[in-house]
């Protein structure tokens, strides 16, 4: 009895896909749509080629400022940071940075004349009080993670800077009707 059930559920699983082939689409209930569903793995669309909307001469103009953009960027995390690098790794105190005549010499020209003549003086400047407003107390940073930390975040903005200005050279030239 009980193998006849199961010889029974067993033919009706394998002859349900069957039946249902042979009836053909099932009618929707109205208000109801029949959707694909997606497959669970994805599709990986690779590298995307800008369509013709996407190289207006507009767009053209805005990939080149970006370009333009990161290429001061990364000039300035290679020559800015550099510098600030290098006076952390001198440094042997971080106590030493929250004086304000040590930072005045840090800055550029330019910008030590603009801030002297806006009135700020370095030497009355408490840069320790300033920096614990800011969140940082100087008291409880680890100076050799700061340092270390210092080249690790100069060298991942070069290589994003380095990748983003490698990616829009990459889609304009791919506008180009040249090639």
């Amino acid at each position: 009895m009980l193998s006849r059930s199961i010889l029974a559920i067993v033919l009706a699983i394998a002859l349900t896909p069957v039946a249902l082939a042979q009836t053909g689409p099932q009618p929707v209930p109205s208000g109801l749509h029949r959707t694909q569903i997606p497959s669970p793995f994805g599709v990986d669309p690779g590298f995307q080629v800008p369509g013709k909307e996407q190289c207006t001469p507009d767009d053209r103009k805005r990939r080149t400022m970006q370009i333009q953009a990161y290429e001061k960027l990364q000039s300035l995390s290679r020559n800015e940071a550099d510098q600030l690098c290098t006076l952390l790794e001198s440094t042997e105190d971080l106590g030493k940075l929250a004086d304000g005549r040590v930072l005045e010499k840090m800055l550029p020209v330019a910008l030590r004349d603009l801030l002297k003549a806006l009135g700020v003086d370095f030497a009355k400047t408490d840069m320790k009080a300033v920096l614990k407003m800011l969140g940082v107390d100087l008291d409880n940073l680890d100076l050799r993670k700061v340092k270390a930390q210092c080249r690790q975040t100069q060298g991942e903005a070069d290589r994003m800077f380095t990748s983003e200005i490698g990616r829009l050279k990459r889609e304009l030239l791919l506008c180009d009707d040249t090639i």
